[in-house]
């Protein structure tokens, strides 16, 4: 298994910006193996370099089926205890980071959602800290939609990526961290007043795609965004406009194409046949959820275990 090598990134405190290429790779390597182990090699988790008698915080702002499941699963799937505090206004504290002065004593990773952009903490916490949410991004889950895109195209470096819908937080996260694993994107998100909306990131990731020597594309259309796409993303929007067809999806994407989309969805953003599609990677990528908790979940714990 990969964590044998005891290799650990996190220090003290990990958000989407900070994570760079061998990051994400590891992460992600953890997660496809932890995939892919018997269950008799994760359950012996436990009993190696003191992971035994582990203690996971998962802090929510209000219950999330869909960041509460994936946590509930990957603590299981290493035989590890999670607890699960919700405190609807637990990040609007003027000293936010005594939250987890209180909390590092108590558990071995710290995992949060928090409705803030990014909270400034400080670089020495004794355990790690973990933003899998926020009003600006949404790692988790982008890391679940990257490992099943790998999945069917051996990688992601070449794969071209389409968002259809608003600016939302899970695109923010494809933006920056998409390119830096070899990811070209084209987007349309709609018009505003005339103008095509574009996401807030959209600067940062264009720096970040010239140091990479990816592609960003902003589009005007549907039909634009979605030319030769290996895999296109939509989310909850209001114009018809952006709903995908099949029709559209067959005659504009690469013939090997797939589809996602962020949950809950709603009627507009997808054709229930593409949704039903085989090429809808919507409930692998949600099963994958856990496998990318578990893979914190360790390298957390291992570097808990390293700094005693």
């Amino acid at each position: 298994m990969i964590w044998k090598f005891q290799k650990c990134f996190i220090s003290s405190w990990i958000s989407t910006r900070k994570l760079e290429h061998d990051d994400l790779n590891y992460i992600l390597s953890i997660s496809q193996e932890l995939k892919k182990s018997p269950k008799k090699q994760r359950k012996h988790f436990s009993d190696f370099k003191g992971a035994k008698n582990a203690k996971i915080a998962l802090i929510l702002q209000q219950p999330n089926v869909y960041v509460q499941t994936p946590a509930i699963l990957g603590s299981k799937l290493l035989d590890v205890k999670l607890n699960t505090i919700i405190d609807q206004h637990w990040d609007e504290q003027e000293n936010v980071q005594d939250v987890f002065n209180y909390l590092e004593k108590s558990f071995n990773v710290i995992f949060y959602q928090s409705g803030k952009r990014e909270l400034k903490l400080p670089s020495n916490f004794s355990v790690p800290l973990i933003c899998i949410q926020s009003s600006y991004y949404k790692l988790l889950k982008c890391l679940a939609d990257f490992m099943a895109i790998s999945n069917h195209f051996n990688g992601l470096k070449g794969v071209k990526l389409c968002w259809i819908g608003p600016p939302t937080a899970l695109f923010n996260t494809y933006m920056l961290l998409g390119p830096k694993l070899g990811m070209d994107i084209s987007f349309f998100c709609g018009f505003c007043k005339d103008s095509p909306l574009t996401p807030a990131v959209f600067k940062d990731a264009k720096e970040i795609c010239a140091t990479t020597n990816t592609a960003m594309k902003q589009c005007n259309s549907l039909e634009e965004a979605i030319k030769d796409a290996n895999v296109v993303v939509t989310t909850c929007n209001i114009e018809p406009d952006l709903k995908l067809s099949l029709k559209a999806i067959t005659n504009g994407c690469n013939k090997n194409w797939h589809v996602l989309t962020d949950l809950p969805r709603c009627t507009n953003e997808m054709d229930e046949e593409v949704f039903v599609h085989r090429n809808c990677l919507v409930w692998e990528a949600m099963d994958n959820m856990k496998w990318v908790f578990s893979a914190f979940s360790i390298n957390g714990i291992l570097e808990k275990n390293k700094n005693k």
